[in-house]
């Protein structure tokens, strides 16, 4: 091959490397570039209000999030901590709950690529505390157990804040501390957007012979930081 056609080949080469790198590296389940505030909507409420959730992208790929949401006439919050999005690692409920999950981190990292079909089996570890508001008494609980990752499929999707690519992504349990009258389950889904590096749609479902509830929650405003701006 002449040198002058071996360079172009070369340079060809270079450049689609180049044009799908980026597009193998948002199938990766990772976090936003920076921090953002989203204003989560639930479609099948209209009187239920606003939950704004404000996220903050740290360190390997563990985020802070911080909901709002008022009730009445208060303002409640929680606060806690999710590690690649979907997987969360510690939360503080409004009532002073916690809850504590101990995923196998080497499992949910060999994820890797959100081919559609993919499925993954994550063992997990948790913990709730929970103390009476009468007694006073503490209660402390702990399970093992697993949560199937499968990777439904790609789709396009439009909610308030906009029109997505989304990765549609279902978590469900194999805890064994089940609370669920025999037969029923629950599940979660997430329309993963890359371009966002969070969800922009989510739903959780209980199903079986006596209970059938499923709620869903839609992005009706996004938007990202100063510094998150100042970055690009």
């Amino acid at each position: 091959m002449p040198r002058a056609l071996r360079r172009f080949a070369f340079a060809l080469g270079a450049a689609v490397l180049l044009a799908v790198a980026p597009a193998a590296e948002a199938q990766e389940l990772a976090g936003p570039p920076g921090d953002l505030v989203i204003a989560w909507r639930s479609p099948q409420s209209a009187t239920m209000p606003t939950v704004t959730w404000t996220i903050r992208n740290g360190d390997d790929q563990v985020a802070s999030v911080r909901s709002e949401a008022r009730a009445l006439f208060d303002r409640m919050t929680t606060e806690g901590t999710t590690y690649r999005v979907v997987f969360p690692v510690r939360h503080v409920d409004p009532f002073g709950s916690l809850f504590e999950f101990d995923f196998d981190r080497a499992a949910v990292d060999a994820v890797g690529r959100l081919d559609e079909g993919r499925t993954v089996r994550i063992p997990v570890k948790s913990v709730s505390t929970y103390t009476n508001p009468q007694t006073k008494q503490q209660i402390r609980n702990e399970a093992a157990g697993a949560t199937v990752l499968t990777v439904e499929k790609h789709e396009t999707i439009e909610v308030p804040a906009g029109k997505f690519e989304t990765i549609v992504i279902r978590m469900e349990g194999e805890a064994s501390e089940n609370r669920l009258p025999p037969g029923h389950r629950t599940y979660r889904r997430f329309w993963y957007a890359p371009s966002v590096g969070w969800y922009v749609r989510h739903e959780v479902a209980i199903i079986g012979p006596t209970i059938n509830q499923l709620n869903q929650y839609v992005a009706g405003r996004i938007t990202r930081s100063e510094k998150s701006a100042e970055r690009k």
